[in-house]
């Protein structure tokens, strides 16, 4: 399968011009709106082109909440449809990073989400475990479970929600090797629904939802799918939401795994015991996150010093250490 061939990864509507259609229009302006998800059972929303603060406020009504590294450059297009509980979405974005909540209008432990990188490549965090999806590879993952994503280059994805098939619960991610012939079928389905003017209140729609099921089906049932494996309960949801705390204070330098501790409200060694559950540690957590910081700064052309600052490392020294230690690119000493 050349999951790369133009005809199946291309965004095939994001040159025309922006419109919206249905019942809904979103708005991007009022962060206290009420999600387009939760007023509505049809929503249409075609052809998005969104910069900066109007892109990533759209992509939080979508449940992915943009950390802070994501600058006013980012931009965002795509085409979504939902029908009550089913929810279909492609889009590309620059690069960026997220955390994930479940947007409102979709209730937990009753739905799944179909999740497929189409170009470039993602990391996504699934309770505690990371998974990098290249194109081909497919997540079938429960929204309460899905922790965020990163993204360091321009990535184009498919996003499925649709309700929970009832012979799993557990997140699954496909073989890397083994790509399943139904997945360009399901992306050239997708892409022609999309295009078209057919809306999701039209009597016929439910058919077009069964044969969407039908193809994730098809394709779970293929394709070799791997169970991602997860701490046990407790240890999952503290080390996801260390996770969380991580990436979004990792750039203050006073964050400390004492502070990030007392803020989940657990002590060091509850703490140590969760990231152990999962073979990591959070002061090593904390330092990947960080030096992800300081590598964006640095590609974008500032000062060693500044990079520094910015990442929370404080000082130039600890920086140099942490590149080294990474393997990553040893700043310029002369910046």
């Amino acid at each position: 399968m050349d999951i790369t061939a133009a005809q199946h990864t291309r965004l095939e509507s994001t040159h025309r011009r922006s419109h919206t259609l249905g019942q809904v229009c979103l708005d991007v302006t009022d962060r206290d709106s009420p999600s387009p998800w939760a007023v509505a059972d049809h929503v249409v929303v075609r052809s998005i082109q969104a910069k900066g603060a109007e892109a990533m406020e759209l992509t939080r009504q979508w449940g992915w909440d943009a950390l802070p590294e994501a600058r006013q450059e980012f931009t965002l297009l795509g085409d979504i449809i939902k029908s009550g509980e089913l929810a279909v979405a492609r889009y590309w974005h620059t690069q960026s990073a997220f955390t994930y909540r479940m947007p409102e209008g979709f209730e937990p432990e009753r739905s799944q989400i179909f999740l497929a990188c189409l170009e470039g490549e993602m990391t996504v965090t699934i309770a505690g475990h990371e998974e990098q999806l290249k194109p081909g590879r497919v997540l079938i993952v429960n929204p309460e479970d899905l922790v965020g994503k990163r993204c360091d280059e321009a990535v184009a994805t498919l996003l499925i929600f649709f309700p929970r098939l009832a012979r799993t619960s557990a997140n699954l991610v496909s073989d890397a090797a083994s790509p399943s012939r139904y997945l360009p079928i399901l992306i050239s389905t997708v892409n022609a629904m999309l295009n078209s003017k057919i809306h999701p209140s039209a009597p016929t729609f439910v058919r077009i939802e069964r044969a969407l099921r039908e193809l994730i089906v098809a394709i779970s049932s293929e394709t070799d799918l791997l169970e991602v494996t997860s701490p046990e309960p407790a240890c999952r949801r503290l080390h996801s939401d260390a996770i969380r705390v991580i990436e979004e204070t990792a750039r203050d330098a006073t964050t400390t795994i004492a502070t990030i501790a007392q803020t989940l409200g657990v002590s060091r060694s509850q703490l140590n015991r969760a990231f152990a559950e999962a073979g990591d540690t959070p002061s090593a957590n904390l330092r990947r996150a960080r030096v992800r910081l300081a590598l964006q700064c640095l590609a974008q052309g500032e000062s060693r010093a500044d990079a520094a600052a910015r990442s929370g490392f404080g000082s130039t020294r600890r920086l140099r250490r942490a590149l080294l230690a990474s393997g990553g690119p040893g700043p310029n000493p002369r910046q």
